[in-house]
């Protein structure tokens, strides 16, 4: 990116020396443009020279914006994958825990994605999976975290946010999803499970809270919002 302005810099500042060389030389006429033309010629590549580093650093901040976003997103939904998760999101969720503000986490399965597979093939799962991610995080808000687990699974972190009003953006992706239209497939629903952080609880611990509440919501007929309290679990729809 910086290349032009190195080269022009240096066609400039060649330019200036050539004339002067020329005017001490007698070739050109000796004057005041001729021995001065090189001071201001060096001005100008040095300014040119300066301006084609800041714009090739610029170029490179970017290049490198660009492949560190590549490696924490998912290609297929556009989405963070779990690398982001693991790598930033926990983290995210320790400084929560620490500030003792609250934090729910919701685990999302489509169901029945395996009779989609079968069925329409897996270039429409794929549009399946696009499509879903994208209702769902229109449904959530702008500080909340989605992230593709893997497969047809995914999970959000909500932060500053309770079981109960969890389960009214749960319960709004919900229907969102079931009453959307999707090509070819035309419906699809989703489970999902529910759990708010518990202040001395482990991450793991935590997750597999919010995996037995999803798992709870295909037991219980699927297409359903459950949430897993510390010594329960409540079914929400």
């Amino acid at each position: 990116m910086g290349s032009i302005y190195y080269l022009v810099g240096i066609f400039i500042l060649f330019t200036g020396f050539i004339i002067y060389i020329l005017g001490s030389y007698g070739l050109l006429e000796w004057n005041i443009f001729t021995f001065s033309t090189c001071y201001p010629a060096a001005s100008i590549e040095t300014l040119l020279f300066t301006i084609g580093i800041i714009k090739q650093i610029k170029h490179e901040k970017e290049v490198n914006n660009k492949l560190q976003l590549e490696v924490i997103t998912d290609k297929l939904t556009n989405i963070y994958n779990r690398r982001y998760f693991e790598e930033t999101v926990v983290n995210k969720i320790l400084q929560l825990e620490k500030e003792k503000s609250l934090v729910s986490m919701l685990v999302l399965d489509i169901d029945h994605f395996k009779k989609v597979n079968d069925t329409y093939g897996h270039s429409t799962g794929d549009l399946v999976l696009s499509e879903t991610a994208m209702i769902i995080k229109q449904c959530l808000r702008k500080e909340d975290i989605l992230v593709r687990w893997g497969g047809e699974e995914f999970v959000a972190v909500l932060p500053f946010t309770d079981s109960k009003e969890s389960t009214i953006i749960a319960e709004t992706i919900r229907l969102s999803i079931e009453n959307h239209r999707f090509k070819f497939v035309n419906k699809i629903t989703v489970s999902i499970g529910i759990a708010e952080k518990d202040i001395v609880e482990d991450f793991h611990s935590w997750f597999r809270r919010a995996d037995n509440a999803l798992y709870n919501a295909k037991e219980n007929g699927r297409n359903t919002v459950c949430v897993c309290y510390t010594n329960e679990i409540k079914n929400n729809s």
